[in-house]
Parts: C-alpha cells; structure tokens; sequence
C-alpha cells in the first residue's frame, strides 16, 4: 500500500531537479549547493559550506538510470508516455557531452546534464514532428524493421514519421543552449484536443497513457527514504538520502531488472485486490505527465491550450506552470488555437518548474542566454533581470523578507507569519460550483487558511466583480473559439505538403461515407475528404467540423462573434479584480477600492473531480509484465473498459479555461486528501477509496492565477502553499 501521498514523497526526498544537479557536480556560482525548498521540508539547518559527496554522480548514470525506467514503463507497464523513445546510443551521446563540460568546470548552465522529455507537437530536429497525428506520421514500416534489426541498445520506441528539419526555439533553448538532455518526445492527444489521454491518433484508438499512480508497486522503495528520513538527525538526513539515489541510480543504471524485481517484491509481500484501477492522466499533455511521475524524465514541456498541462499535473501529483501568452516563444510548435497555445512546464515542485522557466522565457535584452523570437509575433519580453528561480532567490517586491547569508550562501526566510505579506488573495464566488467534491472544497479551504497563517490576506470576490454567468459561458466560448482555430490551422494538412504521400486501403465504413457524397465533389475535394478521414482521429474530424460550422455564414455572428465578445467581457472583469502589477510594491497601501483592482491572484481548484478510471486490470504477481498491453483496450487482459462521453470529457477544463481565455500565468500545485480510512492516507485511497461516479477524487490540484507577467509572484505563493500543504 501506499505509505504517503506523492507530494510527502516529493517533499521527503524525490529525485527533483535540484537534487539531481546538486548530484552531478558543483554548479555554477550562480546556483547555491543547497535547495531552498528541499532544506525547509527537511527542517534542516546545516552549517557546512557545500555537501561533500564522496564519489559525484555522472550524468552517463543520471541518464541511464532515466532511459532504463522509459523503456520499463514503455515495454512492461505499457504506459504509453512516450510517443519516441530516443535509443539509448542517441541519449548517451548527450549525456556524455554534458559530462565532458561538467569535467572542465564548464556547464551550460544548472540544467546540464539533466533528463528531460518534450511534448510530440514541439519540433525538435532530428526526431518526427507528429503531433500524435498519424496525418503527420510517415509510413516507414520498412525503416522500423531496419532499426529493429540493429543491436537492441539501439532500438528507439515509437512511431516513426519524417525527421523534423528545425529546433523550435523552446529546444534550442533548452537542449543546445542549457544543455539538458532529451529522453524522447511525450504522448499527447491528437493535436492537443483531449483532456484525458485517450486520443493516441486514428492507428492508437484503442490505447491510452496509463497515469503511473495506477501502480502502487512503483513508489514502494520510496518507504526505504522516509525511514531513513526517520532514522537520521535533521542534520545529515540530507545527505543520507542524496547518498541514497547516488546508489539506487547507479544499481538500476548497471542494472534495469532491478525494476522488475521490485515489483514482484512487492506484490509477494503484499495482498492486491483482485484487480486495479487504470487512471487517466489528464491531456493532453498526458504523456509529459507520466514521463515525469513515473520518474523517467525530471522536467517535461508541454503546451497548454485550455488546461493541457495542469490538468495532467493536478492528476499525477505533480507541478504545471503555465506562463502568460506569449511569454514562451510558440515558433515550433505545431499549432491548434494560436491565440490559445502556450507552452509550459511540467515538474516534481514549484522550484523545479521555475527552474526551467528561467531559461525557456523571452527575455527584453535578447542576450547571449536568450534565442529572438524570430517567427513568432505573439511574443512577449520579460525584464532581463527577472528570475522566478523561488529555491534561490528573492521575489520581488519581497526582498526585504529574505536575506542571504555571507557565511554559507544559504537563502533564510522571514518569519512564517510575513511571507506573503501585502498579497492579497482572492477567492472567487463564481467558480464555487454545486459539482465540486467536498474534499476538494476542504482542501480549498485550508489552503487559502495556509496562505493567510503566512501573511496573505485573503478576500472574496463577489459576483458583481466576477460573474458567475461569464464563468459558465467560459467553457462553450472556449470550445467554439478553440475549434474554430483549429479548423483553419489544420487545414493545411491536406495530402499535398505534409504526412504521407500515398493511398493506403481505407477501411470499409470511411469508404462507403465518402461514396454517399462522392457526386457532389471535386476530383480535389475527393482527395482531401479521402486523406483527411483516414489519418485524422475521430475527436480531431469532431473539433474541425465544429470549428467549420460555426465559421459558416449562418453561424458567425450567434456563435464566433457571441464567443468572442463572452471573452471580452471575461478579460475585462478579470483586468478590474487584479492590482496593478507594481501596487504591492507599497505594502502600506490600502487596495479597497472596488473600481480598482483589489487582488494580486486567485486561488481555485484546478479540476472539480478526480482522475476517472479509464480501465480495471488484474493485479496479480507477474501479470503486469506480461505480454499483455496495459494501456490498450483491445488486451484480453484490460477488463471492464470505462467508456467517458465526449462531450462529459470537455467539463475537465471549466476551471482552467477561464485564465485561458485571458492569457495568464497560471500554476497548479499538487493537494493531499484527508483520509476517511483509519491509517491510510492521500493516494492510498486511489485504490480503497473516494471513488465516486467512475471518478477517484483522490488526486487533485488547487491552481494560482494573476495578471499577465505575475510569474515570480505567483511562484512565491505557490512554494509557500507547497512546503505547507
């Protein structure tokens, strides 16, 4: 059984980015050896200078150690969270390089070195730009079976499609500047339309990504870290658990069948039920999600459109950040609703999410560190002494909270009571919803109690402010604004210019379809229906025909035209709740007035529900490493498959689409759930309990949401309700 939840796990010693750099070398000065948030949940007040480490890990090791758990969760778990596999000669080659500059004192910066995953849809050279669409996937079976045929060390996994001519600009940022290395590309759905992971593309209909809380065997050794978290002073506990992963890295690196025998381990030891609850990880950045759960990859970039990246965070335990529109360059980026997509980051804690961001975000100088927007007109420039980094720095205008010692270069808060000192916080009538879980409000309500024990103030913000009838037109205005984008993005795929360049034999009831209607076409027009229905998935024909209709003449006006203006209205009543961006900087004044803004973010809950169980599974020892296809409908051994209607689908965004719709910085960090069963606690209940109407409202988030460019505050609030929740 599980012995904490995922955020304990994450707060008593997982492998965070952080730790992992602390791991691989002295860093640059730049970085402080010791994580902020690690030492403040380990109530750790050390006194040396630097934490020796008798023999430092490689990042040969860190990345083997990572490829070794891709390719179990891939071939084994049959996750499905990668969409293409690098082989491990492609990841050695960048772990290898990254160590060479670690040996001459010379890193590209505190990312090097350190494994990373890439959502499918951001181009990165070299590798199949698919976007999880098999109208962008080439047919190269004949190349698949050449690759196989090479050593096995050398097999990628996946599938194959053209190799992308060009980094976007978010990879050449973060692999050829930072130097991170890149395990693969991650699962999404088809073109980010899904919100559950189940839309693999037309050839993947019957497979979804597998959300690795399904697994209680995976995070069992995690035990083995809080006991000794138990066993240690405070002093060295640090210590002991950074030697703890130096080993575990290095058994499983020499040798991956570690894994396999920790899970047979563990289901002797233990009694499973006679089955298990596949959970859904969320989407569409489903398999950036899992890649990052599971602990294949430390950080993952997805995009998100109406929630796609803290949705799948809030259901896997994890940190989403999505930044404001525009503030991360999008050229790359295969498009779906461009005044909607964002791209963000996907990570085990607030501080290894910002982490990321500090080298991902446009910067106004444009300096050596930072690639021009070129291509992209959308961009925006933050200050080029903006750093949102919340384990190393001060966030401003919080200066005056931390000071930095001159002794061991290690950053002390302020007293808990005036962290948040001069934040206000609102709470938002409207999204208070009949739907929502009492867990959930309960988890709402003790967080913003957490943030007001820390300084904040917190402040309803009534329904004359923010209305409750603009919230609930948020979600069908998103849609029809959403597939009306795509409708004209993806019409570009029409057989001629990208995908495959051949006719394949179309299946029966697409054939007969196109007979029904062929007198009425074009030869042209005939080609287009006829490629388009084969290698387009049924959710991306549903959003494009949408997207056409309300395009149409006779629709324009009473759909577009009402989305847009529901849009409007919901920026502007936004814009009139949140303070100027400088008006906290004097903490003395009083934020009152109604006519003028009055909170610095909102704090909401990033779903109303739960992860829903998309299949059951046999749990018995030695089933789930069989042949069998855990995350394939189609497997004998995947029983009662649970179907999830997909209009019920779209109601997973009503709370992240409205800062959306806006273009703001949003982050949503993981919650704990108060057991109702004596002993257990949290994500124990995935498999005893809380699961209601085919959701397990078990795993869930709480999101914070300001004005454009509030980064660096919004991260501030959200480590502080992370240490604390």
């Amino acid at each position: 059984e599980y012995i904490m939840t995922r955020t304990m796990m994450q707060k008593r010693g997982i492998l965070t980015l952080a730790r992992a750099s602390r791991l691989l070398q002295s860093r640059p000065t730049s970085t402080p050896h010791h994580n902020h948030d690690d030492n403040h949940i380990l109530q750790q007040q050390s006194t040396n200078d630097e934490i020796h480490l008798a023999s430092p890990l490689t990042a040969v090791e860190l990345a083997s150690y990572c490829h070794a758990i891709a390719t179990y969760g891939e071939e084994k778990l049959n996750l499905n969270a990668f969409s293409h596999l690098l082989s491990w000669g492609d990841v050695y080659k960048q772990a290898k390089e990254s160590q060479e500059r670690i040996n001459q004192n010379r890193p590209l910066s505190p990312l090097d070195g350190l494994p990373i995953s890439i959502k499918a849809n951001i181009a990165v050279e070299g590798l199949p730009l698919t976007a999880q669409s098999d109208i962008l996937r080439q047919e190269v079976e004949k190349m698949q079976e050449d690759i196989r045929s090479n050593a096995d060390t050398n097999t990628c996994i996946g599938g194959m499609g053209s190799p992308c001519g060009y980094d976007s600009i978010v990879a050449q940022r973060l692999l050829r500047k930072c130097g991170a290395v890149l395990i693969g590309l991650t699962t999404m759905d088809e073109f980010g339309m899904g919100s559950l992971g189940t839309n693999l593309g037309r050839r993947n209909s019957k497979r979804f990504t597998v959300n690795p809380l399904s697994f209680p065997s995976i995070f069992h050794h995690k035990q083995k870290e809080l006991n000794m978290h138990k066993q240690s002073s405070s002093k060295n506990s640090h210590n002991l658990i950074d030697e703890y992963w130096k080993e575990r890295i290095r058994c499983i690196s020499n040798d991956p069948t570690i894994l396999h025998q920790e899970q047979e381990e563990y289901y002797l030891q233990h009694h499973p039920s006679s089955s298990i609850s596949l959970l859904s990880t969320g989407g569409s950045s489903s398999g950036s999600a899992a890649s990052i759960c599971h602990g294949s990859s430390l950080a993952s970039i997805g995009t998100d459109t109406g929630g796609s990246v803290r949705l799948p965070a809030a259901w896997c335990g994890l940190v989403g950040m999505k930044p404001t529109y525009g503030a991360i360059s999008r050229h790359g980026v295969v498009s779906y609703a461009s005044s909607l997509d964002t791209v963000g980051v996907l990570a085990n804690s607030v501080s290894c999410a910002t982490m990321v961001l500090n080298h991902l975000v446009n910067r106004k100088d444009k300096d050596k560190d930072t690639t021009p927007c070129v291509g992209d007109s959308t961009a925006i420039y933050f200050p080029s002494g903006m750093n949102f980094d919340c384990s190393n720095t001060s966030f401003p205008p919080f200066s005056s909270t931390t000071t930095k010692s001159s002794t061991n270069d290690q950053i002390h808060t302020a007293a808990p009571q005036t962290q948040l000192k001069g934040i206000t916080i609102g709470i938002p009538a409207a999204f208070c919803l009949d739907e929502c879980p009492s867990n959930i409000q309960k988890a709402w309500l003790q967080a913003a109690q957490t943030l007001t024990d820390h300084g904040a103030t917190i402040q309803i913000v009534d329904t004359n402010h923010l209305s409750s009838d603009t919230i609930q037109r948020c979600l069908p205005a998103y849609y029809v604004l959403a597939c009306a984008e795509a409708s004209s993005n993806l019409a570009r795929y029409d057989g001629l210019r990208y995908g495959p360049h051949h006719d394949n034999d179309m299946d029966d009831n697409n054939h007969d379809n196109l007979e029904s209607t062929s007198d009425k076409m074009t030869p042209l027009e005939k080609q287009y229906s006829k490629y388009r229905a084969q290698y387009f998935g049924k959710e991306t024909i549903r959003r494009i025909l949408c997207g056409t209709a309300v395009l149409s003449s006779d629709q324009f006006h009473t759909h577009y035209e009402a989305a847009a203006r529901v849009r409007a209205q919901l920026c502007l009543q936004m814009q009139k709740c949140f303070k100027d961006t400088n008006s906290h900087n004097d903490n003395s004044s009083s934020n009152t007035n109604t006519n003028e803004g009055f909170v610095d973010m909102f704090l909401v809950p990033t779903a109303l529900f739960g992860p829903p169980i998309l299949a059951q599974k046999p749990n018995t020892p030695g089933n789930m490493n069989d042949d069998a296809k855990v995350g394939d409908t189609t497997s004998s051994d995947a029983m009662n498959s649970h179907k999830i209607d997909a209009t019920q689908a779209f109601a997973n965004d009503v709370m992240t689409i409205p800062p959306s719709l806006g273009g703001l910085p949003s982050i949503s960090i993981p919650m704990r759930t108060s057991s109702t069963h004596d002993g257990r606690d949290g994500l124990d209940d995935i498999h005893h309990g809380i699961v209601k109407d085919n959701y397990n409202h078990s795993v869930f988030g709480l999101q914070l949401f300001g004005p454009k460019l509030s980064e660096n505050i919004l991260a501030h609030a959200a480590s502080v309700l992370e240490r604390n929740s």
